[in-house]
């Protein structure tokens, strides 16, 4: 039962949400993210979609550390959303 647990949230993470949803529905990926980061410490993408919904959620500062540390997990991508959002702190 907790292998079905974790594949139905690994999931859910995979799965791209809409950053317009209502803030519940955002919340919810927030936590959904950190869950997943904790199960998995080096899960690129939950590092990259939280710091997104950070970001969003207007903690950029966070969202920032989060874009790094996605970076530094080999998700490249990320540098490049870090530079255009490093910069409004």
């Amino acid at each position: 039962q907790g292998h079905q647990a974790i594949s139905r949230l690994r999931l859910r993470i995979l799965q791209p949400r809409k950053p317009d949803g209502p803030l519940g529905e955002t919340s919810r990926s927030l936590d959904d993210y950190s869950k997943a980061i904790e199960l998995w410490p080096s899960f690129a993408e939950a590092y990259y979609n939280r710091g997104l919904v950070q970001i969003y959620m207007k903690d950029t500062r966070k969202g920032c550390l989060d874009l790094s540390k996605a970076g530094e997990l080999g998700l490249n991508e990320a540098y490049s959303l870090l530079k255009r959002y490093a910069g409004d702190e």
